[in-house]
């Protein structure tokens, strides 16, 4: 599917970046769930409160990545 030789800024291939990427966000977004379920009950799951707890997951992601430079832009 990618060219096997093109290795990105971090010296991984796109499979990897793509499988470390993945990873990461639903570490953050089972982490940030699992919160607002103590926080909020089962109202966590209404529309508003998801739409923030994907974006709360999206930024810990790539301030996680960026912090263990990994990403590299």
């Amino acid at each position: 599917m990618y060219n096997k030789k093109y290795v990105s800024q971090n010296g991984l291939t796109p499979s990897d970046n793509i499988a470390i990427g993945s990873s990461t966000r639903a570490f953050f977004m089972l982490l940030v769930l699992c919160v607002a379920l103590k926080i909020w009950g089962i109202n966590a799951f209404e529309e508003p409160w998801l739409y923030l707890i994907e974006l709360t997951a999206y930024l810990l992601t790539g301030s996680f990545l960026r912090w263990i430079r990994v990403w590299k832009y």
